[in-house]
């Protein structure tokens, strides 16, 4: 079972998983973890989005696989079968990268 499966984000919230910075630069310096920040992350998993006011749900623009960028210092971190993942509103997300 996926963990898309697993986990279902509820209204608007948004599961997440940090997409591993680059520890090597193209000259051929590598970077220390301490100094990259690591705001990427890839979709898993959407909730149905947020209540209007009259009852009805507002769906995400944001779609499971799509790579986004977070506010820094945002939503919640847990571990899951030995893999980290983040449960963070939709309204943490700054943009969508495309490839």
């Amino acid at each position: 079972m996926s963990i898309a499966e697993r986990v279902m984000p509820t209204n608007n919230n948004l599961l997440v998983q940090r997409v591993k910075a680059e520890e090597k630069m193209a000259s051929g310096l590598f970077v220390p973890q301490s100094s990259t920040i690591q705001n990427k992350v890839k979709i898993l998993a959407v909730g149905p989005g947020r209540y209007a006011l009259d009852g009805s749900r507002i769906p995400l623009d944001l779609e499971p696989g799509m790579t986004a960028v977070l506010m820094q210092w945002q939503g919640t971190e847990f571990a899951l079968d030995g893999e980290q993942y983040l449960i963070t509103p939709d309204e943490t997300v700054l943009a969508v990268l495309r490839d």
